[in-house]
């Protein structure tokens, strides 16, 4: 391997910190947001935002097609590898904005409540958004910039929730507001992070972006499955009880989430790590690391997650049993 794939244990621990960090921000937003949020509009509009947050995650696992996997992948083979990420990253761009702006529109159009209309139909751009700025971060991983990564997290995330809470506050307390806020900090991120990690016409390795999405596709069922274990529910409870008391569940849900992006965190140190050393001998000494190091962390979080939760919900939101 090439002294420049090398990287010092040092730095792998660095690394975890940042993307640790990153985590933090991501997982921080909705929630540091959510009590002041919550206060500010009413139940039926919390809700819509609610559901608008599971929506902009779910909906990217889709938007993305399994691709920021392939670009971490491709930007590892040898020689040609970058030029090929860039190629896939630039595809993955491509696919989600066009995909995003069609399925708002037509969801605009046939949706009668002009309120939710809005909201979901602003959701979905943002989701767009994010799923550049994910692929975006799949370069910049690739890459080792852990902290621009983290930065991209921070806005995606903590950012654009604040910028849903100034509207709300000094605009209009609608869910629809809030959403138009969000997708305009979505936007300013997505431009930053195509900047940080510029893409490349597909056309310029197009052998490799249909490779890319020959790996990708197969996976996208499994990561969809998974993205609808962890928050699917709260789509069940909108369309079994209301809107109102899928807010109230989204509340809660957020900390049963928070151990998922620390996982997710690490898992961008774990994966880049384990392509790395694809092609080299001691792929399995790094495998076994990795598979030790995510045991012992995920018995932590699950002790710590559950023994939190609980506390956290019940400074968060009040006095409110039912939700705690």
């Amino acid at each position: 391997m090439s002294a420049e794939l090398t990287v010092s244990p040092v730095s792998q621990r660095r690394q975890s910190i940042y993307y640790l960090l990153g985590a933090a921000l991501q997982g921080a937003g909705a929630l540091l947001v959510q009590p002041f949020s919550i206060r500010i509009l009413d139940s039926t509009q919390w809700g819509r935002v609610g559901l608008a947050a599971v929506l902009l995650q779910v909906g990217q696992v889709v938007l993305s097609a399994g691709l920021p996997l392939a670009i971490t992948k491709a930007y590892f083979t040898p020689k040609t590898g970058p030029t090929h990420a860039r190629a896939i990253h630039g595809a993955n761009i491509i696919l989600s904005l066009v995909l995003s702006l069609a399925a708002a529109g037509i969801y605009f159009l046939i949706t009668p409540d002009r309120g939710a209309a809005a909201t979901f139909a602003l959701a979905i751009v943002a989701t767009g958004l994010l799923s550049a700025v994910v692929s975006s971060q799949s370069v910049l991983r690739s890459q080792r910039k852990a902290l621009a990564f983290v930065i991209l997290s921070g806005a995606a995330s903590l950012g654009c929730h604040l910028l849903g809470l100034a509207a709300i506050s000094l605009i209009a307390a609608n869910s629809e507001t809030y959403l138009a806020a969000f997708a305009v900090g979505m936007l300013a991120t997505g431009i930053a992070a195509m900047t940080l990690a510029p893409p490349l016409w597909p056309s310029k390795a197009w052998n490799e972006v249909k490779a890319a999405f020959r790996l990708g596709l197969p996976v996208l069922p499994h990561s969809l499955a998974i993205m609808l274990l962890m928050q699917g529910d709260t789509f069940l409870v909108q369309h079994f009880q209301d809107t109102a008391t899928a807010g109230r569940y989204v509340s809660a849900a957020a900390f049963a989430l928070g151990p998922f992006s620390v996982l997710a965190a690490l898992n961008n140190v774990w994966t880049t790590r384990i392509f790395e050393a694809s092609h080299d001998s001691g792929l399995k000494a790094v495998i076994r690391s990795v598979g030790n190091n995510s045991a012992a962390i995920a018995a932590a979080l699950s002790v710590a997650g559950s023994t939190a939760a609980a506390l956290g919900m019940f400074l968060l939101k009040g006095i409110d049993h039912d939700v705690v």
